[in-house]
C-alpha cells in the first residue's frame, strides 16, 4: 500500500475545493489545522493523527 503524506493530500483538497476554509468545514477542523497540515507542520500532522486514531477506537468500542 502506497502512504501519502498530509501536506499533500491537504494541498490537493485545498485545490480541489478552492480555500482552507472550505477544506476546513469539509473535515470537520478548523481552519488553522488546515494551514498548518498544509504547511507541512509535523507536530499538526501527529496530533491530528493522534486524534483521528482516538476517535476510531473509540467509536470501535
Amino acid at each position: 500500500m502506497k502512504t501519502l503524506k498530509v501536506k499533500t493530500l491537504i494541498n490537493k483538497l485545498i485545490q480541489r475545493l478552492g480555500t482552507e476554509k472550505a477544506v476546513a468545514d469539509c473535515l470537520g477542523i478548523s481552519e488553522r489545522w488546515v494551514i498548518y497540515l498544509a504547511k507541512g507542520q509535523r507536530k499538526a500532522s501527529f496530533y491530528l493523527a493522534k486524534a483521528i486514531k482516538d476517535e476510531v477506537e473509540n467509536g470501535m468500542s
